[in-house]
């Protein structure tokens, strides 16, 4: 099913050259929220990254710390009250079933389901099944039997169904009140009103199936606290009224929704201003764009320079336009640098220096007033009041990859990597409250786990896990972390020794961008082959790349591993030159085996063949690579021995 137009998908297509590195967990409000709402005690659900055949789990734990069910789910939704009630939250099994499990971490539903969804306001919530999708009551049980080709949630007393291709709506019985017949279609929202589509046209329905809105517009939005909701036509804006009538006549370029605010983002003539419901300007065209309002009713600006600055609703500049802030507030704060900056300090919401660091990378500030920031290559703990407390026994923050969220969540946690290769939780004060180890396994090529709290209590344990424990940093790893095989920092020289006694064949170094072919497979590029084609053996040391989104996002990457690089480029050659004496004082340039923006190269000749040392680096748009090989080159084989071979 397609969605609508949604503010953050009108602004990511409106938005040019910003690289975002994921700095929100979620659009659901975390257990933690939902808890201090209700005064009810939730669950702590714990993410255990691990790797391998085990894979990723979680596990549930008491706000004391003690748990509540052990880690054999692959995910699990948060716990949220629905009036005076909690009711089972859908967890998914490692055997890709999904059930549902209560308050005490007990299955209330086995897991039986393909999929299943949390419990709506309504009282109910979607499976599916291998016939199809239906809907649990309260009590637990199938109401709605599982027949539809695909269901939405449950809401205001309506869920969309789809048949035939086409969209229709059930009652809370079961009932079609409204047959299929919509292209896209949204929930009911509280006043009574989904947006329908029928075919390339839009509009608006009542719970009965009326039009209320016509189906004739190009895009529609939802409607706003005011009772306006934008409209598209002929690639024109406007917004309408609950009763169908235009409100603000359709003639602007762009608009984002009123959402919960006075006024709404709007723009004009390439320009963006702020309107009121009245369609009168708050704020006439000045930007070259307006982001949607935030919590605390600041807007995020930009000019034509891509510098940003933020006003209030009544279109005052309350932080000036400047190079490098961040659009996010969080915190009370504002981020500066950290797209393409290694740089970063923080700014109060009057523009003034509120935290002046500067810091190589700092994270949002989570309701608690605490984020992750580095600093001279240290990581720590940074609070609200600009305090910044270093992390000695840990190494950095734990990232996934650096695909993850970095930073505190709203439970007041942040999973760290330590020094002997642990994940750790911390609190805002540095203190480590839970803690998850790997040792050996019972069996051979199997590990142990061990997950404790902060006073050393055991909560979990298995010594027979087919996998191991996610712990490789991403941010600082170390000289020995990015060879391939970690052996090589000691034992280069037995390495170069085996390369030489090898029997010649013909390799291709890995050039530019190469990361996955072996260099003994031929690439497809006939003039790759004939400027780099060398006889002996290969062996690729180090293959690291640092996407766009990272380095976009972490700007320290590139220093950081040019640094590393370097530094066990030293420690090899130090052990390469004591075993085979010292390297030719100038290498030839047919020595060079790989391409790039630039690197090192050394060469030792060694009877008749030649052992080459050499690094590599290359960007691209936006990512780098850095190659590490070590080979051995022979004399080309006579022509009549190449052919035959």
């Amino acid at each position: 099913m397609k969605a609508f137009l949604s503010t953050s998908a009108l602004k990511s297509s409106i938005t040019l050259g910003v690289m975002v590195i994921a700095s929100t967990l979620s659009g659901i409000a975390s257990a933690a929220e939902a808890a201090k709402e209700s005064k009810l005690e939730f669950p702590l659900s714990l993410r255990l990254p691990i790797l391998g055949q085990f894979g990723q789990r979680y596990v549930l734990l008491d706000r004391q710390g003690h748990l509540l069910h052990e880690p054999d789910v692959s995910n699990i939704s948060n716990f949220r009250p629905l009036g005076e009630k909690v009711m089972p939250v859908p967890a998914k099994s490692v055997k890709e079933l999904w059930g549902y499990m209560d308050l005490q971490g007990k299955w209330v539903i086995e897991p039986q389901y393909l999929e299943a969804r949390s419990f709506s306001e309504d009282g109910m919530a979607r499976v599916k099944t291998k016939t199809g999708w239906g809907f649990l009551g309260a009590d637990l049980k199938l109401v709605i039997p599982a027949k539809f080709e695909e269901v939405q949630g449950m809401r205001a007393g309506r869920a969309a169904f789809k048949k035939g291709g086409k969209w229709g709506f059930l009652d809370t019985q079961g009932q079609v009140v409204i047959p299929p017949r919509f292209t896209e279609v949204s929930y009911f929202d509280d006043g009574g009103l989904a947006a329908v589509s029928v075919g390339e046209k839009h509009g608006f329905i009542d719970k009965q199936g009326k039009e209320v809105v016509a189906i004739r517009f190009d895009r529609a939005g939802p409607f706003g606290a005011n009772g306006l909701a934008r409209v598209a036509l002929k690639e024109k804006w406007g917004y309408v009224n609950r009763q169908g009538a235009l409100a603000v006549p359709i003639r602007y370029d762009l608009a984002l929704d009123f959402e919960s605010n006075e006024v709404a983002p709007v723009e004009e003539k390439d320009k963006w201003g702020l309107l009121n419901s009245k369609g009168e300007w708050v704020l006439k065209p000045t930007y070259s764009h307006i982001d949607e309002v935030q919590a605390g009713g600041l807007a995020a600006v930009r000019d034509s320079s891509f510098n940003t600055g933020f006003i209030d609703m009544r279109g005052k500049l309350v932080v000036p336009i400047q190079r490098g802030i961040g659009r996010h507030v969080s915190g009370g704060l504002i981020r500066q640098g950290g797209e393409g900056d290694s740089s970063v300090s923080y700014l109060d919401l009057n523009g003034k220096l509120a935290i002046k660091g500067p810091f190589d990378w700092g994270s949002h500030f989570n309701s608690q007033g605490f984020a992750v920031a580095r600093q001279k290559g240290k990581w720590g703990i940074l609070s609200r009041q600009g305090g910044f407390t270093p992390m000695p026994r840990h190494i950095e923050p734990y990232s996934n990859g650096g695909d993850g969220y970095v930073g505190f969540d709203e439970e007041g946690y942040s999973p760290w990597i330590t020094t002997d290769r642990a994940i750790e939780w911390l609190d805002g004060s540095g203190k480590t409250r839970f803690r998850l180890e790997q040792g050996p396994g019972s069996k051979p090529k199997l590990n142990s786990l061990r997950l404790s709290n902060d006073k050393g209590v055991v909560l979990w344990e298995n010594k027979a896990v087919d996998g191991q424990l996610a712990s490789h940093p991403y941010f600082d790893p170390s000289p020995l972390d990015l060879l391939s095989d970690p052996a090589d920092m000691t034992q280069i020289v037995a390495k170069a020794q085996a390369l030489l006694k090898a029997a010649p064949r013909p390799f291709v170094a890995l050039q530019g961008w190469d990361r996955d072919r072996d260099p003994y497979e031929m690439p497809e590029d006939s003039d790759e082959i004939e400027d780099n084609l060398r006889h002996g053996a290969i062996s690729n040391l180090v293959i690291d790349y640092v996407s766009e989104e990272s380095w976009g996002g972490y700007y320290f990457l590139d220093e950081q591993r040019s640094g590393q690089v370097k530094t066990l480029y030293k420690s090899l050659k130090a052990q390469l030159d004591k075993a085979f004496g010292p390297a030719v004082a100038k290498p030839e340039a047919e020595d060079s085996l790989a391409n790039g923006d630039g690197g090192m190269l050394d060469v030792w000749r060694i009877g008749n063949q030649k052992l080459v040392l050499q690094s590599t680096y290359a960007y691209g748009d936006g990512d780098i690579t850095h190659h590490l090989v070590l080979a051995t080159v022979s004399p080309k084989p006579p022509e009549k021995a190449r052919k035959k071979r």
